[in-house]
C-alpha cells in the first residue's frame, strides 16, 4: 500500500482533478463532488447527479457506482499509467520537479513507504482468512449466518479463544477485532498475556473487544465494501449506519445488506463516506455515546444527505442485534428526519 502522506497539503485537489479531465460540481468542505469519469463504463446514462466525491484530506476517492481508491490508483486509472507514472505525475502537480537523479530516487522510495496500519501482522490468526475451516457456535447463536460469515471473513482465534471479525476497507486489510467469548462474574478473560498485562507488567481488565494496534476507527467503516457491492448489485441508494461491526453481521444476516459500522464512534471523515447515498439511517446504541454520535452525525451528515434517525432499542446498551428478526424493519420504518431528532 502506497503511503499518501507524502503529498498531503502539497497539492491542490481541484487542481488534480481538472489536470486529470474529472468534471468538478461543487464542493462541500473537504469533499469535492465530481461527475463519474466512468472509466469502467458503469453508468449506463451517465452521470448526471455527482455521484464521485474526492476526499481532499484523506486523498481517497469514492463513486457510488464503480467504487473507490487512493490518489495514486485514480492517477492510474484516468492516464494509464503504472504507479511510478502515477508517483512522477503528481510531483509535477506539487512542482516538486528534482533537483537530481538522486535526490528524486530518495523522494520516490520515502513515497513507497508502506502504512503501518495497512500491514498484516504476521501472527494475524489463519481462521480469519479462512473462515470455512470453523466457524464458531456462538456466531450462530447471535443470528449471523453461515453465508455473511463466509462473505466477511469472520474465524475464531483459539490462542484469545475469541472472534475475529477482520477489517478490511478499500480493499486492504487495516487490521482485526478480536470478540472475547469467555465471561465470568462480568469480567472477560483471555489466556493471551497482553491481553490481562499492560506493558509494564500490570495487571488490566480484559476488554470485551480488542483492536490491532492502529486499526483506523475514525476515517473508516467497517463491512463499507461489502455495502458498496451490495448497493451497486442491488441497486440500493439507501445505507443504515450502527456502532458495532457484530450488529453489522446480524443486520446483513436478515435481509438488510446495505449496513455499515462506525466502531461505536462518528467522525467527519465517517459521513464524508456517506455522502453519496441518497438517504441514510442512522441507528444509535441506547446509551450515552450513542446520544452523543447522533449529534455528531446530525451536525456532519444533515446538509447534506436524507438523514433519518432510527429509534433506539429499549434497554441500557441495546441495539439492532438485540431485536428478533421480524422487528428491524418495524424500527427502520419509524425513523423520522434528523430535524426532529431530540
Amino acid at each position: 500500500m502506497i503511503n499518501l502522506d507524502f503529498f498531503k497539503d502539497k497539492i491542490e485537489g481541484e487542481q488534480v482533478l481538472e489536470a486529470l479531465g474529472i468534471d468538478i460540481a461543487f464542493r462541500r468542505n473537504n469533499q469535492i463532488m465530481c461527475h463519474c469519469p466512468d472509466w469502467f463504463g458503469n453508468h449506463k446514462n451517465g452521470d448526471a447527479n455527482p455521484s464521485f466525491g474526492y476526499n481532499e484530506d484523506e486523498l481517497l476517492f469514492n463513486c457510488f457506482v464503480c467504487g473507490g481508491g487512493n490518489l495514486f490508483q485514480l492517477v492510474e486509472n484516468m492516464m494509464g499509467v503504472d504507479e511510478d507514472g502515477a508517483v512522477e505525475f503528481l510531483m509535477q502537480q506539487a512542482n516538486l520537479e528534482p533537483q537530481d537523479s538522486g535526490k528524486f530516487a530518495e523522494q520516490i522510495e520515502q513515497i513507497l513507504n508502506p502504512y503501518e496500519d495497512t500491514q498484516v501482522d504476521p501472527e494475524y490468526p489463519e481462521s480469519a482468512l479462512f473462515p470455512f475451516r470453523k466457524i464458531h457456535p456462538y456466531l450462530y447463536e447471535r443470528g449471523i449466518t453461515k453465508e455473511v460469515i463466509i462473505e466477511h471473513q469472520v474465524g475464531f482465534d483459539e490462542e484469545h479463544y475469541g472472534i475475529v471479525i477482520p477489517h478490511w476497507f478499500m480493499g486492504v486489510l487495516k487490521g482485526w477485532q478480536i470478540r472475547h467469548l469467555v465471561e465470568q462474574d462480568g469480567e472477560y478473560h483471555c489466556p493471551v498475556k497482553s491481553c490481562n498485562f499492560d506493558k509494564n507488567g500490570n495487571e488490566k481488565p480484559v476488554p470485551k473487544y480488542k483492536n490491532t494496534s492502529g486499526l483506523p476507527k475514525l476515517n473508516t467503516l467497517y463491512a463499507y465494501d461489502q455495502t458498496m457491492r451490495y448497493c451497486k448489485k442491488e441497486g440500493v441508494g439507501d445505507i443504515i449506519v450502527v456502532e458495532s461491526p457484530m450488529t453489522t453481521l446480524y443486520l446483513k444476516s436478515h435481509g438488510f445488506g446495505s449496513a455499515v459500522a462506525t466502531f461505536g464512534q462518528f467522525s467527519p471523515a465517517q459521513a464524508s463516506l456517506l455522502w453519496p447515498f441518497n438517504t441514510v439511517y442512522y441507528w444509535p446504541d441506547n446509551d450515552k455515546a450513542g446520544r452523543n454520535n447522533t449529534k455528531l452525525a446530525i451536525e456532519n451528515l444533515e446538509q447534506y444527505v436524507n438523514l433519518k434517525i432510527v429509534p433506539t432499542v429499549e434497554g441500557e446498551k441495546s441495539d439492532a442485534a438485540n431485536l428478533d428478526p421480524e422487528e428491524i424493519s418495524d424500527y427502520i420504518k419509524r425513523s423520522e428526519p434528523s430535524a426532529l431528532w431530540e
